[in-house]
């Protein structure tokens, strides 16, 4: 049953991605052997940008590893889970975009017999302003620190 819904969830997360990241714009922040692919690899991004989203999911309970995904124009996509039970979690979707600014967006989902429900996300609005903030400062820090 879990692995179902693992699976499930995991083709839903894409096809979203695919359509949202289309109109997407950023600057470069994967290497060129990436280009064309959908999921990214560790290997494939900044390395301060994985520990800056890293950190704040975990800080907030969703799981680890997530899903790396590869937007229009080398944009990012960072998608995971946070599980109550087997029909009921929520989905953070962390979209990085040209200069590194930073959007989140929390869904609850419920699966009911074979019926899916999305719930209210307005529930989730200052949760994901915080993840956003937090992730938006931790890049501004190591670009900071960088240059220093």
């Amino acid at each position: 049953m879990r692995s179902t819904l693992r699976y499930t969830s995991t083709v839903f997360t894409i096809a979203v991605l695919v359509v949202a990241g289309s109109a997407c714009t950023t600057s470069k922040q994967i290497g060129p052997e990436s280009q064309g692919r959908l999921f990214l690899e560790r290997a494939d991004y900044d390395r301060r940008i994985e520990r800056a989203v890293g950190d704040v999911l975990g800080e907030h309970r969703f799981f680890i590893p997530w899903l790396v995904l590869q937007g229009s124009e080398s944009s990012l996509w960072f998608v995971s889970e946070r599980f109550h039970s087997l029909t009921d979690f929520e989905r953070v979707f962390v979209h990085i975009t040209k200069g590194n600014e930073v959007h989140v967006e929390i869904q609850h989902r419920e699966i009911a017999l074979s019926d899916w429900h999305f719930g209210d996300g307005d529930r989730f609005l200052a949760e994901a302003e915080v993840m956003r903030m937090n992730i938006q400062d931790r890049l501004s820090e190591d670009t900071l620190n960088a240059r220093q």
